[in-house]
């Protein structure tokens, strides 16, 4: 049997886009009147940004996405928690500021009738505490 424990009791966790940083590369002398990044700003006005339905890489494991992202591969999908470090020393950037999704959560833990999980119980009460 598997107790599954909704918030508050499970783990509040947040994802949002992360990558590492790039270099727009911009014609500082393509119209007279610019500041030099009006290029990249008219052409991403008028186009829009679309990102496109079926292309992408996929992976088993958070981590590895994030990994992925910091070696230039993509954009990722970071759990907030686990790339604020990163955030916050530049390795990596959110492209779209703090536009966080909630993610819905749970916690499965296995109790066999009768059997006692001291650990365990103070494992979940110590995440009980971070909520």
């Amino acid at each position: 049997m598997y107790a599954v424990l909704r918030p508050p009791a499970a783990v509040n966790v947040k994802i949002l886009p992360v990558c590492a940083t790039c270099t727009l590369l911009h014609d500082r002398q393509a119209w007279s009147n610019d500041s030099g990044t009006d290029e990249w700003f008219s052409w991403a006005q008028q186009f829009g940004i679309e990102l496109p339905q079926s292309s992408g890489i996929g992976f088993d494991r958070s981590d590895l996405a994030v990994i992925a992202a910091m070696n230039h591969v993509g954009v990722a999908m970071g759990r907030k928690r686990l790339v604020q470090k990163r955030l916050e020393s530049g390795e990596l950037i959110a492209p779209f500021g703090d536009m966080t999704l909630k993610c819905p959560s749970a916690l499965l833990r296995e109790h066999p009738a009768g059997r006692q999980w001291p650990k365990i119980d103070a494992f979940i009460e110590w995440l009980h505490s971070l909520t």
